[in-house]
């Protein structure tokens, strides 16, 4: 019911303070992880196949972000606005149990609470997860790709300007 609320009739969501000091916390054993030289999947080796190839941070930021967003028109696109919120909705609760930077949870809720809904489709490419289908998410977290704003579909960077969201940095 509550993902409903959300998805479909704009229900304004925030993180308790437990759930930021649970990423935070998160975000400080990653650190403390890549200090020691621990392999660990996004800070110091890649994504996807690449999970065992070692690369710095700048270039794991990198690549994700050449990853990020399909092509228009090459692949079908989910028509229903509330599907995509309710995956974002989800993605949000799944987040505090992440090592996930607060810039990250707070653009995350802020797609939520003012309606940008991220371009995404229903199909990705074979061996990779969902990987291809979250790229399209966080394409829009970086003002890449297209997103709705409030029903209207335009650039994602547009979209993040008019809801007067930041987009994340890389």
């Amino acid at each position: 019911e509550e993902v409903v609320a959300v998805a479909r009739h704009g229900a304004q969501v925030r993180y308790s303070p437990e759930a930021i000091q649970r990423a935070s916390d998160g975000v400080a054993l990653r650190a403390e992880a890549g200090a020691e030289n621990i392999s660990v999947y996004g800070l110091n080796r890649g994504a996807g196949a690449l999970r065992e190839v070692p690369v710095k941070g700048e270039e794991f930021a990198q690549l994700s972000v050449a990853r990020a967003g399909a092509k228009e028109g090459v692949l079908p696109e989910i028509a229903e606005e509330d599907v995509v919120r309710a995956f974002l909705v989800i993605r949000a609760n799944s987040v505090p149990f992440e090592a996930a930077e607060p810039e990250f949870m707070q653009l995350l809720i802020g797609l939520l609470n003012k309606r940008v809904t991220p371009v995404m489709y229903s199909r990705g490419s074979l061996g990779e997860g969902d990987l291809f289908l979250t790229s399209n998410f966080l394409a829009t977290m970086v003002g890449r790709g297209d997103a709705y704003y409030q029903g209207v579909r335009m650039g994602a960077a547009q979209a993040l300007q008019k809801a007067g969201l930041k987009p994340l940095s890389t």
